[in-house]
């Protein structure tokens, strides 16, 4: 559907007002069409990943059942703009990078041009889009690349090449080291790509039914379910284990 608005120039019209837009898209610039596509997808990826009980059903009745009706888009529309605060929306591709080129440790975005450099540099983790998933295949690997390129000035071939070292000097698929203890959540996506199947007595894993992204690592509560409370639990005593042994 928004593919199809962006070939149009009312529908491009209409984007621009849906989603408050800085500026309209630039259909002569292919990134800045990945750019957009790409922050589409942002609302639903920060609630499926960090999700507590409820957050997924109440995106999903945002989007079925919200106040435009059976119009997903402009539901979704309401959703993008809630990032912003109010604000436009900067869809634009140069404004993502001049934001990721800030190279102050205080700015605020330190921590997210941290997480792409190590992206760039050591496992990839690129979020693609296909025909047959909700991301656009407008958000490919071609676009990672060049977040690469501009923002780190790293190339394409440096950065895969960076990633099959990283996947040799760790193991891969099967991660012959120790002490590490691989906690999964179910509901976090990025779980698919850990160590879900390699037995390792020296870096267990565990899938932890119910639980979404580093749940493991917050302070406990009062509504944990019990996949996350007996996996802290392991967690304790695997690191007693470790320690005891570095000292022994």
């Amino acid at each position: 559907m928004v593919e199809d608005m962006l070939g149009r120039m009312s529908g491009r019209t209409e984007l621009t007002r849906y989603f408050n837009l800085c500026e309209e898209i630039d259909m002569e610039n292919p990134i800045d069409i990945s750019s957009f596509m790409s922050m589409l997808d942002d609302p639903i990826a920060g609630v499926v990943q960090y999700a507590s009980p409820g957050d997924i059903e109440n995106l999903c009745h945002g989007l079925i059942e919200g106040p435009f009706g059976d119009n997903y888009m402009r539901n979704l529309a309401i959703l993008v703009r809630e990032l912003y605060f109010g604000g436009c929306t900067d869809a634009s591709y140069e404004s993502f990078v001049d934001y990721m080129t800030i190279t102050d440790i205080t700015s605020e975005s330190a921590s997210s041009r941290s997480w792409f450099y190590q992206c760039c540099t050591e496992f990839s983790y690129w979020q693609t889009g296909t025909t047959s998933t909700s991301a656009s295949d407008m958000v490919d690997l071609d676009y990672y690349h060049a977040w690469c390129a501009d923002c780190y000035d790293i190339d394409a071939d440096a950065a895969d090449f960076q990633t099959e070292q990283t996947n040799v000097l760790y193991g891969g698929d099967e991660p012959r080291i120790s002490n590490v203890f691989y906690a999964n959540g179910s509901i976090d996506p990025w779980h698919a790509i850990s160590n879900l199947h390699f037995d390792n007595p020296a870096s267990p894993h565990v899938l932890m039914t119910g639980t979404s992204h580093c749940q493991d690592m917050y302070a406990t509560a009062d509504n944990d379910v019990a996949p996350l409370a007996a996996t802290r639990d392991m967690q304790l005593q695997s690191m007693k284990a470790w320690v005891q042994e570095w000292v022994a």
